[in-house]
C-alpha cells in the first residue's frame, strides 16, 4: 500500500470541489483520495478491491500523515475511515466506496 503524503496538500488546495461529485465537461477524470488506517478491515476491503481491478489511487493514513485526522474531521465531520474524497466530497462506508469505484472504473 502506498501512502501519498502530498494528498493532504492536494485536497486542501484543490479547486475541483464539485457538489455531488459530478464531473464538469472540462474534467476528464475524478480526483480521488482515500483516507485509511491500515489496521481497519473495512479500509483493507477497499484496498483489496482496488488491487483486484489493478487500480491505484492516492491514500492517506490518518495515523501517520500529519494533519490528516484533523482534516478528515474538519471536512467530513467525523474521523471515520475509510473515507473516499471524490473531487473533495467525502464518501463513507466501504461497500458504498467499492460500489462507487466499480461504477466509475474508467473515470479515475
Amino acid at each position: 500500500m502506498d501512502i501519498d503524503s502530498d494528498a493532504i496538500y492536494y485536497i486542501e488546495h484543490s479547486t475541483n470541489k464539485i457538489s455531488g461529485c459530478n464531473m464538469t465537461s472540462q474534467q476528464e477524470k475524478y480526483e480521488l483520495v482515500l483516507y485509511i488506517m491500515p489496521s481497519c478491515p473495512y479500509c483493507m476491503r477497499v484496498i483489496s478491491y482496488l488491487q483486484s481491478i489493478h487500480k491505484t489511487i492516492k491514500t492517506v493514513d490518518i495515523r501517520t500523515v500529519p494533519g490528516a485526522k484533523e482534516y478528515l474531521i474538519k471536512v467530513g465531520g467525523k474521523k471515520q475511515v475509510p473515507c473516499l474524497f471524490i473531487n473533495g466530497v467525502p464518501l463513507y462506508e466501504s461497500e458504498d466506496i467499492i460500489t462507487w469505484l466499480d461504477n466509475h472504473q474508467n473515470e479515475y
